[in-house]
């Protein structure tokens, strides 16, 4: 499949200074989240490791990573697979390239289970309080909710006044099968940001975000393939690399 690559050009939001603009220099080193802080000595060693480990297993990339700020809030949405291997992919190789990490909301039960618990605390994961994420936001943070839930998060997108950016992964839901996951390539789409019109109504929003990621969909996603063929291919580009050294 052809792949177009996202259009780069920055979304201008006009000269006003929106809520967690101001004093954001400041927030920058004193907002703190006191046990959502990240660990960034081991993020560090997580991002390499699980990076690499992405790119060898399911030939993980993104595509148009420059539509996510540099600097400044955003709310992400994005498809998941069952076990979110896909999306800590995303979130770290962002981080690795950028040193921004997407902070991710998480259910509830990641913070009981010892192993995700750890996980969760290195990478700064926060629980699913809307307390919480606005905090992040108007801190000038980005923010990744999924599964995405429309009307929920066009509320806060309005009341934050922040851009909302969609996220696809190609091929997820054919990585998993009975919890095991399977060695087919992977791709993350970043869509354009989606910008709060003036007067919209949180159900007019949601509508639109709900469109974007439908949109990143049918344009990424293959009629589905079975995990043979997936397979098939991922086999095929190796020996074809082989073959041409």
């Amino acid at each position: 499949m052809d792949v177009t690559k996202a259009n780069s050009k920055r979304i201008s939001r006009g000269p006003v200074k929106r809520p967690w603009q101001e004093n954001l220099s400041v927030q920058k080193h004193t907002s703190s989240f006191g046990e959502f802080d990240l660990d960034h000595k081991r993020l560090d060693l997580l991002a390499e490791a699980l990076g690499e480990f992405g790119r060898i297993y399911n030939e993980y990339s993104i595509v148009g990573a420059d539509q996510i700020p540099r600097s400044g809030p955003a709310l992400i949405v994005l498809n998941r697979g069952v076990v979110p291997l896909d999306a800590w992919y995303f979130f770290l190789e962002h981080y690795r390239r950028n040193g921004r990490m997407i902070r991710v909301v998480c259910e509830d039960f990641v913070f009981s289970v010892p192993g995700l618990r750890r996980l969760a605390k290195i990478t700064g994961a926060v629980p699913r309080r809307a307390s919480v994420v606005r905090k992040l936001l108007e801190s000038g943070h980005l923010v990744a909710i999924s599964p995405p839930s429309f009307l929920g998060q066009a509320k806060l997108v309005i009341e934050t006044d922040v851009p909302v950016i969609p996220v696809f992964t190609q091929n997820v839901e054919s990585m998993y099968r009975s919890l095991i996951t399977f060695p087919v390539s992977l791709t993350s789409f970043v869509g354009k940001p989606l910008v709060p019109h003036q007067g919209e109504s949180a159900e007019q929003l949601a509508s639109r975000i709900k469109t974007a990621l439908a949109s990143l969909l049918q344009k990424h996603q293959a009629p589905r393939q079975s995990l043979g063929q997936l397979l098939s291919y991922r086999v095929n580009r190796f020996l074809s690399r082989a073959g041409s050294r």
